[in-house]
């Protein structure tokens, strides 16, 4: 329902509806991922930074399970788009770069696709210069408390468990 809506605020309403049918301490580490990714980069495109990190680390609880999938890929586009949302897209790139690369290695070439697609909007932004949140990212469909410290440490450049 997130990736349906047409808007980015209705895309953020139904990230919001879905996580309010949850209870306190409901948490599933196979499938918090698949509301976690998608609400993320909702909540980021709406410019809800703090709503946008609280879903990503939802998510980033949930990578470990995930690890050379499809979902990996979606948490390292996730983390793009907080990423563009915070003003680095340096960062954004990156990790839309390693999206593209791993969705088109498990099989998901619309995916992949998608990811190279953001890539264009943000090689378009001028290097150092902030990326509004409403509008890096807001055309693509989809799918880092601090962006610098998202990639430190991370094998193979692959996204934080």
């Amino acid at each position: 329902m997130i990736r349906a809506a047409t808007s980015r605020s209705g895309a953020r309403e139904a990230a919001e509806r879905a996580e309010s049918m949850f209870g306190w301490d409901d948490f599933c580490q196979f499938c918090s991922i698949m509301l976690a990714v998608p609400a993320t980069i909702a909540c980021a495109r709406d410019g809800d930074l703090d709503a946008a990190r609280r879903h990503l680390a939802a998510a980033a609880r949930s990578a470990p399970v995930w690890r050379d999938t499809a979902w990996e890929a979606g948490l390292a586009e996730a983390q793009a788009a907080v990423a563009a949302a915070s003003g680095d897209p340096g960062t954004a790139r990156a990790r839309l770069q390693w999206a593209a690369a791993q969705f088109q290695q498990v099989g998901q070439p619309l995916d992949a696709e998608r990811c190279r697609r953001a890539l264009g909007l943000i090689a378009r932004e001028p290097a150092g210069r902030e990326v509004p949140a409403r509008r890096s990212l807001a055309g693509q469909a989809g799918g880092a408390n601090s962006s610098r410290a998202m990639l430190s440490g991370s094998r193979n450049d692959r996204p934080e468990p």
